[in-house]
């Protein structure tokens, strides 16, 4: 009888510990793709909204996770360093709590690795349609300036801006690459994310960057790609506007005429 009290005691302990480690692991951090420049957050059996904090020193990156999107790679586009991930859960409204965060010192193989992943903002697969177009667009050329070209002439010929969506958009909206690339149509954000996916996926580092222009109105987004050991800004969204107008443009813009708030 005494051995039996002590079990049940002891499984009583037990099983609050249990489910707390339970809880705790139905969110996920996962460092191990640091070295490439990334890391992984996973949000298992989770209905509530919760927003992934990136932080490297005083500068921060905000994520947002849905119950329908609970797994997500983050880049590490701060440089290498020491970077702290904290994960909050949507509380009501606006508010938010923190619920798990860790540290990790993030070393890479090489400085550009950050953008040459799949990422939530920037999705990409061998198995996506505008992925197969990316390497038959590709196959043969040798330089990254020729790839690039290839890429850019193909989505200002093939994607048209729809200046109807910017409208109906709330600001967790993240950009759908397949969408994108099936419907031919999208605002500056969808246009940044595909040439990045495209661009990647051929061994060429690309960022989408987010700031401000006197070539668009409002807040932009755009591409810095990079060609010859130099990052250069290319804007598709613009050159596909020009295109369908008629008007000149050139792939490569001034750099002095963007103003970067965000890279990714």
């Amino acid at each position: 009888m005494k051995k039996f009290l002590v079990l049940l005691i002891a499984l009583m302990l037990f099983a609050p510990w249990q489910a707390f480690a339970q809880a705790k692991e139905q969110i996920i951090i996962d460092t191990s793709g640091s070295i490439k420049g990334y890391i992984a957050v996973e949000l298992n059996n989770i209905d509530k909204k919760h927003k992934v904090l990136v932080q490297k020193g005083e500068t921060q990156y905000f994520y947002t996770f849905s119950p329908e999107s609970n797994k997500d790679n983050l880049p590490l586009q701060l440089g290498e360093g020491n970077y702290k991930i904290t994960v909050f859960e949507n509380i009501s409204g606006t508010s938010y709590r923190q619920v798990k965060s860790v540290s990790l010192a993030a070393d890479f193989q090489n400085d550009v690795d950050p953008f040459l992943q799949s990422v939530q903002l920037i999705e990409w697969d061998p198995t996506m349609p505008a992925i197969a177009k990316a390497a038959e667009l590709t196959k043969g050329l040798e330089s990254d300036a020729a790839k690039v070209a290839a890429v850019h002439n193909y989505v200002i010929s093939n994607v048209k801006y729809d200046y109807n969506k910017i409208n109906g958009l709330t600001t967790s909206y993240i950009p759908d690459n397949n969408l994108t690339f099936a419907n031919g149509t999208g605002i500056c954000y969808d246009f940044s994310s595909l040439m990045a996916g495209m661009l990647r996926s051929v061994g060429v580092p690309t960022k989408l960057v987010k700031g401000y222009t006197p070539n668009a109105v409002g807040y932009h987004a755009w591409n810095e790609a990079l060609i010859d050991g130099k990052w250069v800004v290319i804007d598709s969204s613009y050159d596909s506007q020009m295109k369908a107008a008629g008007s000149k443009y050139s792939m490569i813009k001034d750099a002095n005429l963007y103003s970067k708030t965000y890279e990714y």
